[in-house]
């Protein structure tokens, strides 16, 4: 019985962890801004990353009727984003929000890796509310 549990203990430690980016997505008056979270061990690639290798950071807002998106912005001059980083995505009306506000989509794809792995392109969608500053009543 000892054994089995060395052993399980030795797989569950050498098992990657397949979903190690938590995401969340706020918006602030003029910009959008998603929140990673980084699991312990892995890494996203910024943006700004230009090198060869695992993909960076791919960011795109879908509500472009809306919104006219400037180029996403890490928090840090990294090319390489751990813990807990913001991405800050600029934006200009393109026109009025409704009176009820307008629920925002972005779409981001990314690569993660550990020193060990790199995991597959991860792709995922985000969402938040975008309310207008001075509502008609």
């Amino acid at each position: 019985m000892r054994t089995l549990l060395l052993i399980a203990a030795t797989l569950a430690a050498q098992t990657p962890n397949l979903n190690p980016i938590t995401w969340a997505l706020s918006t602030q008056p003029g910009k959008l801004v998603l929140h990673a979270k980084i699991a312990e061990h892995y890494k996203l690639f910024s943006p700004t990353k230009s090198t060869p290798g695992p993909i960076p950071l791919r960011v795109k807002v879908l509500e472009s009727r809306w919104l006219r998106a400037a180029k996403p912005l890490a928090s840090t001059d990294s090319h390489t984003l751990t813990g807990e980083t913001d991405i800050t995505i600029p934006y200009t009306l393109r026109r009025k929000l409704p009176n009820d506000g307008l629920t925002v989509h972005v779409e981001v794809e990314y690569q993660s890796c550990s020193d060990q792995i790199c995991l597959p392109i991860t792709r995922r969608t985000l969402e938040a509310k975008l309310l207008p500053a001075n509502p008609v009543l």
